[in-house]
């Protein structure tokens, strides 16, 4: 046994070590999303070819998401300075002086970003689900009302673990933690799932009737992972699998999961200012045209081409085929065979 460790209870001991390692953590995180962020403002101010209005309303939900994150950091890194330095004595030690703190001003406002940075990723991902589904709105009727109660339950869980000797761990609060992050991250599966599966069936198509070297930076398995914000909905899973078990893990996912929520809307951003994000044309761009001629046949030619709707022409005066798939509202494939 160490003769210098603090006269503390074991597991108490553990809840510290847990602690430190997730803010450790999390401020590794907090420099990727910085690196990010800067290259997302580079990226916009480079942009030419987007109207003012759009490329600063971007620019400002990229600051905000940025700022939430940032001053999560810096109330919390004095929470802990507190906690474990200046006031290491506090009666029950660090856990001791957290818990007596959880009610201070500075608690209650990092948990108040955190939320803010939650809604607005969670906001965003509702509206890039509504980009991909071209601007279908009964798509997102039900995320949407997930969206409005995870909010209400979000400032509930707020209230609840900010009342005196109460933290987000005790059993009063729990309960509702629980019903929070649970119905956050149910919104984020969902959400997630349907970009995912709206990009993987359009790369398929594309792939089946134009063949790999036509699927575009849209379609790739980078642009499925980032545009559905997986990473977010994975380490929400995480979190919530050690919080409803009461595991000590939970305290280190938490911290972690805070950055990770902001850096999944900055790496969509990203992708926005680098013209490579789904947007509402996507499924309308054209990938390209090509058109074989054979010189050794008279007048025989094919023809592929894909624009709004996937077109494939092969003409031929014996038979006549016609092939049709729906995308974007619209896919079709014609065959047609002429001598």
């Amino acid at each position: 046994m160490n003769p210098y460790s603090p006269q503390e209870p074991a597991s108490i001991l553990e809840i510290e070590r847990d602690i430190f390692i997730g803010d450790s953590l999390s401020l590794l995180i907090y420099g990727v999303s910085l690196v990010l962020f800067v290259q997302c403002m580079v990226a916009f101010l480079k942009r030419t070819d987007v109207s003012s209005p759009n490329r600063w309303g971007l620019m400002t939900y990229t600051l905000l998401m940025f700022s939430c994150s940032t001053i999560f950091v810096a109330l919390d890194s004095t929470l802990f300075r507190n906690a474990f330095v200046d006031y290491r004595n506090y009666p029950g030690g660090p856990i001791g002086y957290s818990v007596a703190t959880y009610d201070a001003p500075m608690s209650i406002t990092a948990n108040a970003f955190f939320m803010l940075a939650n809604w607005l990723a969670d906001g965003l991902l509702l509206y890039r689900c509504l980009i991909v589904y071209s601007g279908r709105r009964w798509v997102v009727g039900p995320p949407l009302a997930i969206y409005f109660a995870s909010i209400s339950m979000g400032i509930v869980f707020t209230y609840a673990d900010s009342r005196p000797a109460t933290t987000a761990w005790s059993s009063s609060a729990v309960d509702f933690g629980l019903a929070y992050f649970s119905i956050s991250c149910s919104l984020n599966i969902i959400l997630s799932l349907m970009i995912a599966g709206r990009i993987f069936v359009y790369r398929q198509t594309v792939h089946h009737v134009l063949g790999k070297e036509h699927t575009s930076p849209y379609m790739s398995i980078a642009a499925l992972v980032i545009e559905s914000s997986a990473l977010y909905a994975f380490f929400s899973i995480l979190f919530i699998a050690s919080y409803a078990s009461n595991s000590n893990l939970s305290r280190i996912f938490l911290p972690i999961l805070e950055h990770i929520q902001v850096i999944a809307p900055i790496l969509i951003m990203l992708r926005v200012a680098n013209k490579s994000a789904w947007t509402a044309t996507t499924g309308h761009r054209p990938t390209g045209s090509l058109v074989f001629q054979p010189a050794s046949q008279s007048g025989a030619t094919e023809t592929l081409e894909h624009d709004a709707s996937f077109h494939l022409q092969l003409r031929s005066t014996n038979t006549r085929s016609k092939l049709s798939s729906n995308i974007h509202g619209s896919s079709t494939t014609e065959v047609q065979d002429k001598e």
